[in-house]
């Protein structure tokens, strides 16, 4: 028995307590700068890599090969033959990466994202260990430009001019608005439920941070921890602007048609309805126009 408990305590202490969230698609001239910006971690715990390469044809899997067969405790990754995005699968991290995940805290940073503290990791774990109340913690960022070569603060300076350390982050902060780098995210891995993305099409990043608001409250942390890189290849590069607005308005939607007890989400989804009306209007789109307008006018007042 005394041995069993011993082997259950050494494999224990041998989890690590952070793992990071990582996935890839076409990085390979970012893919280093990241990953060296997760070495470069000063940290009194263990950490894991955890990786999705979304098949890749850049040379992305080489770079990840070389940092996995250098770092076989560190790195782990999950390399696709066929590229999931495009055969319509969203929710990549819940699906493929969450899983995987052996940590206590997941952070999270994309293969042309890259973090510039080296103590990022140690500061958020060091407050989420301390206030229990809080489901998510980030920090601050800088957008650098690759066409321009220009790094540029996230649009929060207004919130910092007496300097606080700490900022909270509740669902109203969320429906107001707050220039977020989900490069900078920290959460608590014991609230993801296998299910929680079930129901949505269009599952991102901002699903996560409703589910984690429902679990308790969020901070920003004031420090600069990372940069999120604006590049030809990005997500969002290659959409026009009525795809982004309609993404966004179908993203809201479903988030506040299954969380409608809570009164943010519903201001959320009219604000981006609203903004997307008028993108399509812009561009003639009447008949969609209309029936949006009619979808709104029956959103319950309450």
């Amino acid at each position: 028995m005394s041995n069993n408990l011993s082997t259950l305590h050494n494999e224990l202490n041998s989890l690590p307590s952070v793992s990071i969230n990582c996935l890839i698609y076409n990085h390979a001239p970012f893919l280093k700068e990241a990953f060296e910006g997760f070495l470069n971690q000063k940290t009194n715990f263990k950490f894991e890599v955890i990786i999705h390469d979304d098949a890749s044809n850049d040379g992305s899997k080489e770079i990840i090969d070389e940092y996995t067969k250098k770092y076989p405790k560190m790195f782990f990754p999950f390399i696709q033959r066929t590229n999931q995005y495009s055969q319509g699968v969203r929710g990549i991290s819940e699906r493929y990466n969450f899983p995987r995940c052996r940590g206590k805290y997941i952070a999270i940073c994309e293969g042309d994202d890259y973090w510039i503290d080296e103590h990022k990791l140690q500061k958020q774990f060091d407050f989420m260990e301390s206030n229990i109340e809080y489901s998510f913690c980030y920090t601050r960022f800088m957008t650098k430009d690759e066409r321009s070569s220009v790094i540029m603060n996230d649009k929060n300076d207004k919130y910092f001019e007496n300097n606080p350390s700490v900022i909270d982050f509740t669902f109203e902060t969320f429906y107001r608005g707050w220039h977020m780098g989900t490069q900078t995210l920290f959460f608590r891995k014991i609230y993801l439920e296998s299910n929680y993305t079930s129901g949505y099409k269009h599952a991102k990043d901002i699903h996560l941070i409703a589910h984690l608001l429902k679990k308790g409250k969020g901070a920003c942390l004031n420090f600069f921890g990372a940069i999120y890189r604006v590049h030809s290849g990005g997500v969002y590069n290659g959409a026009t602007d009525l795809e982004n607005a309609e993404l966004s308005y179908k993203c809201y939607k479903e988030i506040y048609e299954q969380n409608k007890s809570i009164l943010f989400l519903k201001l959320k989804y009219l604000l981006f309805a609203q903004n997307y009306i008028k993108k399509l209007t812009k561009h003639n789109k009447y008949i969609i126009v209309g029936k949006i307008k009619l979808e709104l006018f029956f959103v319950p007042k309450n």
